[in-house]
Formats: structure tokens, sequence, C-alpha cells
């Protein structure tokens, strides 16, 4: 009796062991999955990670341990994907550095949720073959799209974006967005499990040939789309000429006057030296200024005497909107140095926006970010959460009315992103809001400063370009720091700034599509 407690004991042992040398090979698998994402861009590396994962995850019998087992898979992909959050952590010094553990792995660790519940739910099917294959790449998508929606949504590193490298390959975006892109990339890398063990079969052979067939013919409708990219475009009456400007200015935490003047001298020196008088629009990134734009008189003033008579300056700026009348008003701008404000009696509402300026000191359109950084922007539950937000602006920032399309004389009509908000799908939602009148162009201004030389910049870039191709819009996409570039309706990169260095573009706006993508008429909801 006393051996056959032993040996059950053991055996126990035995099967505890194996069970977390799986869970570290899976988190490992999931570490290599991130290779397959921007910079890297090795998607080949897919066709051994899912389906080594799928094998070992068939292998375990109880639910409960599957469930882990696909969140160490999903812990791996994430931390090794969203390290460069800590950056963001970093910038705030010491105050900071408690969270560094939850930048680290708190987060990651939520969103592996979504993978362990893909797996759990997978193998609660108990299918095996090309059937398994397929009901596990739906799942993966619907868990992609639901941790893009649930709270505030966080859809970063899709897996769709895995497939970045291959022009041809992108175009997919066009017809089923980002999201349909990582079904079909899901299935395509995941199919190969048909050849492990006994799962042989004359339905899986014939499933892993149409699956890379199908892959083939993605590939090859993506080439033509793109051959034939130039009779798709709508041919513009007039040249539009931009200027982009990166100021490439050391993210800090808090604001300080003197450093607001040395910045703005810096992104006058970049936008006026030797500019075309025919530019369009020069553009500055999300917050350059640092400062209540709309309210510094002479600031403004000084820039519209340089500005040429057809040129706007279109830049990222928090803005102040007068919410209602009060007998006291704290001063929260004076900490921002901004003597332009007029009044003590006023209650001031914040927002991360945007401004378009013209040369007779006008401010002839805006945009307020309404898609807010928890705990970057704002603090979630602030009356019971008793922290301090990233961005040290005197008050938490408010989200704007939604999505909108900017239309203002000399320059096509278009819609802005501020950072974050690119990282969505459907962003032609805002055409719904603008009686159906069609952007040319999307406009993405972001700061990549909190990201420092990281994966994140990349991941940024590549995400915001796909927004282009769902919809069949040129990107222009500027930054502070990070990379800023220009991209056509196909998501070709034209034009691009190097990582973390200051940097003056000046480029021809790209044609748009001279129709609506299936995705943007259909799917963009």
């Amino acid at each position: 009796m006393f051996k056959l407690l032993e040996t059950c004991h053991r055996f126990k042992t035995k099967l505890v062991t194996v069970f977390k040398l799986r869970l570290l090979v899976l988190f490992g698998l999931g570490g290599l999955a991130c290779l397959a994402l921007p910079p890297v861009g090795f998607f080949p590396i897919l066709w051994l990670v899912f389906p080594a994962a799928l094998w070992i995850f068939e292998k375990e019998p109880n639910r409960h341990r599957v469930f882990w087992l696909g969140w160490f898979f999903g812990l791996g992909y994430f931390v090794f994907g969203l390290y460069w959050i800590t950056n963001a952590v970093l910038v705030g010094g010491a105050d900071y550095l408690w969270a560094i553990p939850f930048a680290l792995l708190g987060l990651p660790a939520f969103l592996a949720f979504f993978i362990g519940a893909v797996v759990l739910a997978w193998h609660w099917f108990d299918l095996r073959g090309w059937q398994g294959v397929l009901v596990f790449a739906i799942f993966w998508t619907l868990a992609e799209y639901v941790r893009g929606h649930v709270l505030s949504g966080l859809p970063w590193n899709l897996i769709a974006y895995s497939i970045d490298p291959s022009d041809a390959l992108r175009q997919g975006a066009s017809v089923v967005g980002a999201y349909g892109v990582s079904l079909a990339v899901v299935t395509l890398f995941a199919m190969p499990l048909v050849l492990l063990g006994d799962r042989r079969s004359r339905a899986g052979f014939v499933a892993l040939g149409s699956v890379l067939i199908f892959g083939l013919v993605w590939w090859g409708l993506g080439s033509y789309r793109l051959a034939i990219a130039p009779s798709l475009e709508a041919k513009s009456e007039q040249i539009t000429r931009l200027r982009l400007v990166q100021p490439n200015v050391t993210q800090t935490m808090g604001y300080d006057s003197q450093r607001i003047v040395e910045i703005i001298n810096k992104l006058a020196s970049l936008s006026f030296t030797e500019l075309d008088p025919t530019t369009s629009a020069i553009i500055w990134p999300e917050g350059a200024t640092e400062s209540l734009f709309e309210r510094q008189a002479q600031l403004r003033q000084s820039i519209s005497q340089a500005l040429p008579e057809g040129t706007k300056l279109i830049t990222g700026t928090p803005r102040a909107t007068i919410v209602s009348k009060l007998s006291a008003f704290v001063a929260l701008n004076q900490r921002l140095e901004s003597n332009a404000i007029d009044t003590v009696s006023e209650e001031w509402r914040y927002s991360n926006g945007l401004v378009v300026f013209n040369h007779l000191n006008q401010i002839i359109a805006s945009y307020d970010k309404y898609h807010l950084v928890p705990f970057g922007e704002y603090i979630p539950l602030s009356n019971y959460i008793p922290l301090k937000k990233l961005v040290q602006f005197p008050a938490d920032f408010t989200s704007g009315p939604g999505p909108r399309l900017i239309s203002v004389k000399g320059l096509p009509e278009f819609i802005p992103m501020i950072c974050y908000e690119g990282i969505f799908p459907a962003a032609n939602f805002a055409i719904d809001q603008t009686g159906g009148k069609q952007p040319f162009w999307l406009l993405s201004i972001s700061n990549d400063g909190w990201f420092g030389t990281s994966s994140g910049p990349y991941q940024h870039l590549t995400q915001t370009k796909w927004r282009g191709v769902e919809e069949g819009l040129p990107m222009v996409r500027v930054a502070n720091s990070g990379i800023s570039a220009v991209s056509d309706s196909f998501g070709r990169i034209l034009v691009a700034s190097r990582l973390n260095n200051t940097a003056v573009i000046d480029v021809v706006l790209p044609n748009s599509l001279q129709y609506q993508t299936i995705y943007a008429k259909y799917l963009d909801r």
C-alpha cells in the first residue's frame, strides 16, 4: 500500500513538473511570436509558434489547467510586445518607480486573460484537425476585437500587423480590415498543425493545401492591386505641399516657461527655414507648444507674421474650453504662464487638441481628442484611485465630442487623429457625422517620446498606416520624437524620419483612392 501511494505521489509530482515545463515553453512561444511584429517583422516564425502552441494545448486534458497554458502564452506575447511601456513610466522619475512592475507585468497579465479565454473556449469544443484550427482562429479574432473595445480598448499589436512587411498581403485590410486579416493570419499559420501526430488525414491535407492556395491568391490579388495602383487613385486638381516638423524634444514631466520658449523657437526655425511659399500646411506634432496655443496672443502673432498667405499651421496643443461661470477661478493657467487668460471668473475644461491657424492670426478649425489614454491623460475613477497621471497637465484632460472631418480653404478635407487614436480601426466613422462628406487624407499627430528607443514607435507607425489602407487614404504622421512618415493609400511608406531625430520633411500629399474601399463602405462601423 505504501509503495502504491509513493508511486502515485511520484507520478503526480512528475505531472506537475511537466505542466510547469509546458508553462515555460508556452511563455517562450508567446515571446517568439513577437518576432513577427514590428520592428523585426519575421512572420514565418508563426508557422512554428501557432502549431507548437496548439499541439501543447491539445495534450492537456484538464480544462482548468488549459486556461493557464493559454494565459502563459498570452503573457509571453504581451510582455515582450509591450515592454516599451516601462519607458513611459521611467520618464516620470522616482515618483513612478513603483509602477514599473505593473507596467511590465500587470497590463500583460490582464491582456493574457483574453488568450487564456480563447484557449479554454477552443478546448471546450474539443475539435481536432482543420476544424479545430479554424475555430481557434475565429476565437482569437473575437478576442482581439473584444480587447479593442472593452473598457477603453487596447487593440495594440493585433496579429494582423505581423504580415506588414509584405505590401501585397497588407492589401487585405482594404477588404476586411485589421481584424479580418488577423483571422486569415491565424488560419494560415496554424494550419500546419494537421501534419502533427495522428492528425494526418486526407481532409487535413486538403485543408492545408486549400489554406496555402488561399495565401497565394491573397498575395496575388494584393500584388495585382499594387500593379494597377495609379488607375485606382483619384487625380487631384491641385498639388498639396506639406511640411512635417519633428522637433525631437526630450520628454519631461511638468511645464516650464523657459522650456516652452525654447521649443517654440526651435519649431519656428525648422518650420520657416527655406520654406516653399506654395506649401499648403506646416504640421507640428501632438502637444507641440506644451502650452495653451489659443491663449498665447503674442506667440500666435509672431508665427502668423512668418506664415505665407496661403499656408496654414496645424499644431497639436492643449486646449481650454469654458464650462460655466464661477465666483472664484483657481489659477491653473498661471502654472502655464498663460497671461492671455482674460478672466478669473470662469471654469475651464482642458483637452488634448489640434488647431488649424492661418496668416491672419486666426484659429480656423479645431479638434479635441476623444479617445484618451487611461492613466496617461486621465485617471479612471479618480475619486477612488489616488494616482497622478503621466501627462502632468494641471488638470485631467476630458474627451472631445468624437471624430470629425476638418475642412478649411486651401487644404483637402482630412480626419485628424491624435496619438493613441491611430491604433483603432474604423477611422472613417467620422464620415457618418459630417453628412457623408468624404475625406482626402488622414492626419495623425503624436508624441512617441514616451517610448524611448524601443519597438514602440515602430509598432505605433505600423498600426497608424494600416488605417490608411483600410480607408483607401494617404496617412500623414507627425511625431515629436519617434518616427514621422507619409504613406500612400496602400500603406507604402513614401518618406520617413529616423527614429528620435530632428527632422523636416517636405512632401506632396499622395492621392487618395477614387472610390471607397470595401472595408470603409461596409465594415467601418
